[in-house]
């Protein structure tokens, strides 16, 4: 699903464009954590995980229901401050239209 992700971190001085990084998977199932392209190209996703536990709290998840989530790319080490999500898929798939779907930004589980 190629899809073009923007992330823009805005502040006084103006708006700053923050890198994104995807994972490149290998047939054997193994993954590379690459740049995304200045912009913000993304050819495929890959399944993902999220804090599950963390949307059920929030009323954005049932737990009696089975949830796929799909990511495109992330940040990285991300301060706090005020950002722009830009996203465009850039060639729908007609059969995927009939799949209930979502955006999620969501934060990923987090070592203590």
């Amino acid at each position: 699903m190629p899809a073009r992700v923007l992330l823009i971190r805005e502040g006084d001085d103006g708006d700053v464009p923050v890198p994104l990084v995807r994972v490149e998977e290998h047939q054997d199932g193994t993954g590379t954590t690459l740049p995304v392209a200045d912009n913000g190209q993304v050819s495929r996703v890959w399944l993902d995980d999220v804090d599950d536990l963390a949307l059920e709290h929030a009323g954005l998840a049932d737990p009696q229901r089975d949830y796929r989530q799909l990511a495109l790319a992330w940040a990285e080490n991300l301060p706090p401050g005020r950002y722009r999500l830009s996203f465009q898929i850039l060639d729908p798939k007609p059969d995927l239209a009939k799949i209930p779907a979502e955006l999620l930004v969501a934060y990923r589980h987090k070592s203590k």
